[in-house]
């Protein structure tokens, strides 16, 4: 059992740190946004709606 716990802390524990290391690299673009293209500056609202919107379906299908 010990095992078990131990080997899912240390997966837990690197999916932990890729997050960190995502969102790290999401707020340094987003710190330097009036720098960034205008290709950029359209892309990253039009993911973060479409994950709003994947989300929001998802709660309504299961409710």
């Amino acid at each position: 059992m010990a095992e078990v716990t131990s080997g899912f802390s240390q997966k837990l524990n690197a999916f932990n740190t890729k997050i960190n290391a995502f969102f790290s690299f999401i707020g340094t673009k987003l710190k330097n946004y009036p720098k960034l293209s205008i290709g950029e500056k359209i892309s990253y609202p039009s993911i973060a709606l479409g994950v709003i919107l994947i989300i929001t379906s998802i709660i309504l299908f299961v409710v």
